[in-house]
This record gives structure tokens, sequence and C-alpha cells, in this order.
């Protein structure tokens, strides 16, 4: 993955989890829900220099192949199937 979008991904995600915080303590005071939308915003440009300075942290992914199935072959009006003429 690029650097760029690899940087993207995660200033994405530290705002998303802001945003999700802000909305589970929305009945709060207005002065948390602020403190909350601006630690995310004060964070997420520290990813860059905090990025090449703290270890990586390997996160597994699943992969499952995708499976194609092919649809048999219908037969011609001659009878052989995927016969072309």
């Amino acid at each position: 993955m690029s650097p760029l979008i690899d940087v993207a991904l995660r200033i994405s995600a530290i705002l998303g989890a802001g945003l999700l915080l802000r909305a589970i303590v929305r009945r709060h005071s207005p002065a948390l829900r602020h403190f909350v939308l601006a630690t995310a915003i004060l964070a997420a440009p520290a990813v860059v220099p905090l990025g090449s300075l703290l270890p990586a942290v390997p996160v597994p992914v699943p992969y499952r192949p995708a499976v194609h199935r092919l649809a048999p072959a219908q037969p011609s009006r001659d009878g052989c199937a995927g016969a072309r003429r």
C-alpha cells in the first residue's frame, strides 16, 4: 500500500472514531463533546510524525479467495456442448 493511502486511512480512522465517540456522548455537556472533537482533530495530524517513531503493529486480515463458479456449458442445437461454427 502506498504511504499516502496508509496515512489517509489512519487519519480517517481517528476522525471517524472521534465522530463516533461524539455521537455516543451527545447527551453529555457541550464541553465534553467539543473536547472529543478537538482531541480527534488535533490527534489526526500527529499520525505522520508518530508513524515513523512508533513500532508497527501487524493487523491480521483474513484472506479468502473469491470462488468463481462457471456456468455449465449449454448444448448447441446439434448436441455438442460449447461447439461453435
